[in-house]
């Protein structure tokens, strides 16, 4: 039987047994297993975050820190964990996207509709069990993990992708690599740079350092990216 991680974020009593108890029924309808920890505010999550989370279901009005920007934390240390945000505020519904959530719930919550959104986020679980892209370089096909990816640069007609402790060059255009990683946070700074902001260290001017390394962002693309480089950090409310 297929187990996956869940955490629940919410703080009215009614609201958190409601789930509990249509997660125990999704377990045994569909014959999956469920590990599921509870919290009842955002900054217990952030600081407990559980190891190995595959989903998290987040209220989003909540005292002391609310769920939309606990998500954007959440999003700084894991690219990979599906957000459902449950609740009645409606208007945050168009947010969701800055933190790549996968669907919005509105209270009060019904066993069908979040079944409907359980079996979508499970779909995804399955089909991104491998976060890597595959590309060509010299030394034959390489499965780079994204998110050891730390930049990739242009240079000299080539293209090199910079991870943590390594760099590759490959034979593929970096139009081709901005496709595969639309949708996560990277961020095309420079014709030369597409960098990945969760390692971005400083910003000066037109200078920034990812992972310790000086690049430069295109002063056409400099407000674009300080809005994108604001919503990822949570403060783009």
């Amino acid at each position: 039987m297929t187990s996956y991680r869940i955490a629940v974020v919410e703080d009215a009593a009614f609201d958190q047994k409601l789930l509990l108890e249509y997660l125990q029924h999704y377990q045994e309808k569909e014959k999956v297993s469920f590990q599921i920890d509870i919290f009842e505010d955002g900054a217990e999550l952030i600081s407990d975050y559980p190891k190995g989370l595959d989903i998290l279901l987040a209220d989003i009005a909540m005292e002391r820190l609310d769920g939309m920007k606990m998500a954007r934390l959440v999003r700084r240390k894991d690219e990979r964990v599906v957000i459902i945000f449950v609740s009645n505020m409606i208007h945050y519904c168009i947010q969701g996207y800055s933190v790549e959530a996968l669907d919005f719930i509105v209270k009060p919550v019904t066993y069908m509709g979040l079944k409907i959104r359980l079996d979508r986020a499970l779909s995804k679980l399955n089909k991104n069990t491998s976060r890597k892209i595959q590309v060509r370089s010299t030394d034959g096909i390489l499965q780079i993990d994204i998110a050891d990816i730390c930049f990739v640069e242009t240079f000299q007609h080539k293209i090199m992708i910079h991870t943590k402790e390594h760099s590759f060059p490959v034979n593929v255009s970096m139009r081709t690599l901005e496709s595969q990683l639309q949708g996560l946070p990277f961020f095309r700074c420079h014709n030369s740079f597409l960098i990945h902001l969760k390692y971005v260290d400083k910003i000066q001017g037109n200078d920034i350092w990812v992972n310790n390394q000086l690049l430069s962002i295109s002063r056409y693309r400099r407000k674009e990216f300080l809005e994108a480089w604001a919503v990822y950090i949570g403060e783009g409310e």
